[in-house]
């Protein structure tokens, strides 16, 4: 079953003095003298039956570049039987790490918002540095009560990627190349560059051969993120990291290897393949534990179609929808095609799936999915092994959305 719901938090665990404003947070949940505080209400829940949530918070695009402005785009939703009565509880953002404040206000006394009701703000940001660490938080706060925070990590490039979109090889046959900073795959129909951000995290640029030149159309950016943790841990979410890039082809192959952690609790490897004539990239991940975990949830086949592109535009949009073993999800501007197919059956019996929503105001639209577990999380052993398997594409010329359905699972 698909269900469509509001990605989790990311919870990010760095010890340094830009946390101290949701340090709030901390000593609302710690235990006072050996004794467990009273539980208190949620800050965006009170009479006379209003319920708020955070329901999108995120970049306007996938990263950051050196020290150029982005902007923030959060949304507030009442979800609530009743009204919220104005200005009873208070919005904040919070700069938290390599960002200072250009434009809106980081303290907004929220105004009346009905019952399925939303409101949407701004912020503009910008990196302190070329390459320091981004993030940023929005909460929800009202005087005696626990605060409702999302946290964003912001991934960031000290330099603009390479456009990675001039030349093409001798040939239209397989290729790949790798060095320790990057990888790339072509064909001569479809190119994708990997590469990671200053933070290492992997991920990969999909170009197609469009009207005789190359067209970005996407960014898959992590290529999988893990929710898991130890016994007696809280779960948390971990992004792929790239350590190594190793590069083969032969005549009708050419393939990419990316392996490195995910936090230090995970050995995983994602495998890219492009066949001759293609215009699908092929990835498959590889993910071990280092020791016995605990793993709540997957969030795999991200890519954000449009970015560095098109945008959020679409002149048709696809699925999910079933194409044999396989999900499929596309979107079609002018004479390309370009998405996600992914397993429809989740990895382990009792997991569910969800669509990867777009952000409000992105500058692209969302494709992927995310597999969680049930009421239990499933228990790895040390050393085992997953294995999943999806499809990105870019099609050109396309006619039709329903291209995309040409790929097969």
């Amino acid at each position: 079953m698909i269900v469509r719901r509001p990605m989790n938090a990311f919870v990010f665990r760095p010890v340094a003095s830009r946390l101290l404003p949701l340090a709030f947070l901390t000593a609302a949940l710690s235990v006072a003298g050996g004794q467990k505080l009273p539980p208190r209400p949620q800050a965006g829940e009170g009479e006379p039956g209003f319920g708020l949530t955070i329901t999108s918070f995120a970049s306007t695009r996938a990263y950051a570049v050196n020290t150029g402005s982005i902007t923030l785009v959060g949304t507030v939703r009442n979800g609530g039987s009743a009204g919220l009565p104005p200005e009873t509880v208070l919005l904040r953002m919070y700069a938290l790490n390599g960002l200072e404040y250009l434009e809106g206000a980081t303290t907004i006394r929220l105004p009346a918002i009905e019952p399925g009701a939303s409101a949407t703000y701004r912020w503009k940001v910008q990196p302190t540095s070329p390459d320091a660490p981004l993030v940023a938080a929005l909460s929800l706060e009202r005087p005696g009560h626990v605060p409702q925070i999302r946290v964003l990590p912001i991934q960031h490039f000290a330099q603009n990627p390479g456009s990675f979109g001039n030349g093409a090889p001798p040939k239209p046959e397989p290729s790949a190349r790798a060095s320790s900073t990057s990888g790339w795959l072509d064909n001569g129909k479809v190119r994708l560059r990997a590469l990671h951000t200053d933070s290492e995290v992997a991920g990969g640029f999909l170009w197609t051969k469009a009207n005789g030149g190359w067209r970005q159309v996407g960014l898959a950016l992590p290529f999988v993120e893990v929710l898991s943790a130890e016994s007696a841990q809280e779960p948390w979410w971990e992004m792929m990291k790239a350590k190594r890039y190793a590069a083969s082809s032969s005549r009708n192959r050419a393939v990419l290897g990316i392996s490195g952690p995910i936090g230090v609790r995970w050995r995983a490897e994602v495998g890219l393949s492009l066949n001759a004539g293609s215009s699908v990239v092929d990835a498959e991940l590889r993910l071990s534990p280092r020791r016995r975990m605990s793993l709540y949830a997957l969030r795999l086949a991200r890519l954000y179609a449009g970015e560095g592109s098109f945008g959020a535009q679409a002149s048709e949009t696809l699925g999910p929808e079933p194409i044999g073993r396989g999900l499929a999800s596309a979107i079609r501007w002018g004479t390309v095609t370009t998405g996600v197919t992914w397993p429809a059956q989740p990895p382990y019996p009792g997991w569910t799936q969800a669509l990867l929503p777009t952000p409000d105001g992105a500058q692209y639209r969302m494709l992927g999915v995310e597999y969680r577990a049930g009421a239990d999380p499933l228990q790895l052993p040390a050393n085992a092994t997953l294995s999943i398997r999806w499809r990105m594409y870019a099609i050109s010329p396309s006619a039709s959305v329903r291209d995309a359905l040409r790929v097969s699972f």
